[in-house]
């Protein structure tokens, strides 16, 4: 696990622990925060796995940490619930943890 990728876990596990810990309309900041890392340090290592290619799933689940930072990020405005929000981020960024394939 790279260090970038284990900064994304640490981003969409505080994400999950502020969804379940605070209350509704305070949750969003917290979010858009978590967001924010998630989405720099998404691009970070979208280059990171590309240059050499380590994996096509880390590849990825790269691509679309970004993408599931903004889904964090519009939950508030399209009244999505937070741990709703949450889950594509923690998608994201455990599969390539947990599911290692046989090489």
């Amino acid at each position: 696990m790279t260090i970038l990728r284990g900064i994304s876990v640490a981003a969409a596990l505080g994400a999950l622990a502020a969804a379940i810990l605070v209350g509704e309309p305070e949750v969003f900041g917290l979010l858009w925060l978590f967001a924010v890392v998630l989405f720099i340090v998404g691009a970070g290592s979208i280059a990171a796995d590309a240059f050499p290619l380590r994996s096509r799933l880390a590849l990825t689940c790269s691509v679309l940490t970004p993408v599931a930072a903004l889904v964090m990020v519009v939950a508030g405005f399209a009244r999505v619930g937070p741990l709703l929000a949450v889950v594509p981020a923690l998608v994201v960024t455990c599969a390539p943890v947990v599911y290692r394939p046989k090489t």
